[in-house]
Parts: C-alpha cells; sequence; structure tokens
C-alpha cells in the first residue's frame, strides 16, 4: 500500500481511498493472537485454505500490556468489523485471529481538566 493510500490514523473504522477505482476498499484493523507472532508484510486470509489474500500485516509483535502477540493491519473493508476471525500466514502455516478494536486495553488514567 502507497503512503497516499493510508489513512490519516489508525483506528478500525478509518478507511483508506484506493488509487485505483479497481482497487477493493480496505480499512485498518487490530488484531489479537492466541499465539505466534504475525510480523509485517504477513498476509491475511478468510479462511485456512483459502488462496486469495484479503489483506497485509503492517506491524506485528508481543504486546507486554496484554501479554500477548498483538498486529495492526489492512483489510478488505467487510471483514473489519470487531471479532471476526481471520488467519495470518506464519512460516508457511494460517494462524487464527480476531479482529478488535483499539486501544488493546482500557486506559488506567485520568486526565485533569482545569
Amino acid at each position: 500500500m502507497t503512503p497516499a493510500t493510508a489513512p490519516s490514523s489508525i483506528t478500525r473504522s478509518s478507511t483508506a481511498t484506493p488509487s485505483r477505482t479497481t482497487a477493493p476498499a480496505r480499512a485498518a484493523a487490530s488484531t489479537r493472537m492466541a499465539s505466534n507472532f504475525v510480523r509485517g508484510s504477513a498476509k491475511l486470509y478468510p479462511d485456512e485454505i483459502s488462496e486469495s489474500s484479503i489483506g497485509i500485516v503492517t506491524s506485528g509483535g508481543f504486546g507486554p500490556t496484554v501479554q500477548a502477540p498483538i498486529a495492526m493491519g489492512y483489510v478488505d473493508k467487510t471483514l473489519a468489523t470487531t471479532g471476526t476471525r481471520i488467519f495470518g500466514e506464519v512460516r508457511g502455516k494460517r494462524v487464527a485471529l480476531r479482529v478488535c478494536d483499539l486501544p488493546f486495553v482500557p486506559h488506567r488514567y485520568k486526565r485533569n481538566r482545569n
């Protein structure tokens, strides 16, 4: 995805504007995984056997606050709803992922406004 098509902020509800009219609509999505790390540039799929990719991971790694692997990326807009199960490819194997809202954990601070 080119920088011109990336949204200005990464949230589940933001959408990217395709540079071509034939490109599918994409939405930013965040995922939480039970195990295995999905790294950036990993392809995302709708199920374990599908050959067609529905998106790509832009960033992934371990989330120390949630004590679990997390990832962020772009998926087809129709699959960017919270709770949708998708699959990412890690070392040739498909790993189950779940689309979730940001932030991954609620904030525990209070902002004082005078």
